[in-house]
């Protein structure tokens, strides 16, 4: 028998999170906007049904806001979606720009990414960088 990865919590609750997935593109305005998709797998290789998946990034112009969306009602920069039972998960964002670092410089732009599923006791967090943009001084 091989050991596999246990299960701690869950499955993952959607109770009260489920206004906060998205329900179509984020369109503050005609910004121009770009499609993520990918798959949740465990440690076996099997899909992640019941994860959630939240995205948090700058605006177009690279800046964080505290501004609420007129289109969906959650943060500016804050998009969150959940994967679908074969792990899957889609949604279409507005591109972030490069963020400052305030000594001039400036960060590649990117999305944080926070991953919540079963057996997990604390969400993994990575990032999304696009190469799409031209170099940043």
């Amino acid at each position: 028998m091989v050991p596999s990865g246990s299960q701690t919590v869950g499955p993952y609750f959607r109770i009260g999170l489920e206004h906060l997935v998205e329900k179509g593109p984020a369109n503050e305005s005609a910004l121009e906007t770009i499609k993520i998709h990918g798959k949740v797998l465990d440690r076996d290789g099997a899909p992640v049904s019941d994860a959630m998946l939240e995205f948090w990034g700058a605006d177009s112009s690279g800046a964080y806001s505290d501004a609420v969306s007129h289109s969906n009602g959650h943060p500016v920069g804050f998009h969150r979606v959940a994967t679908e039972l074969d792990g899957s998960f889609s949604l279409t964002l507005n591109k972030p720009g490069p963020t400052p670092l305030g000594d001039g410089r400036f960060q590649a732009p990117h999305m944080l990414v926070l991953v919540f599923a079963r057996g997990l006791l604390r969400h993994l967090i990575t990032r999304v960088y696009f190469d799409q943009y031209p170099a940043i001084p």
